[in-house]
């Protein structure tokens, strides 16, 4: 099967053949589709990363803050 697959492949870029089998044509769409979804997750996942480290930094600035009140408070 794999062989097959190459062969059609091989054969459309060096444009022995004309149209892809149906095969082919899964294959392309699952392998695009795949590629796709691998595109949003990774972009999601560095929108998450982001967000963490917005969150870490606007939570260490809190901190600092809370820090300088306490130390100003006792004085």
């Amino acid at each position: 099967m794999a062989k097959d697959v190459v062969s059609e492949l091989l054969g459309i870029l060096f444009g022995e053949k004309r149209f892809p089998t149906r095969m082919v044509q899964s294959l392309i769409i699952t392998a695009v589709a795949f590629a796709t979804m691998n595109e949003i997750l990774q972009i999601i996942e560095r929108g998450l990363k982001v967000m963490v480290l917005i969150q870490i930094t606007f939570f260490a600035i809190l901190i600092i803050f809370a820090i300088d009140e306490i130390k100003n408070g006792n004085k």
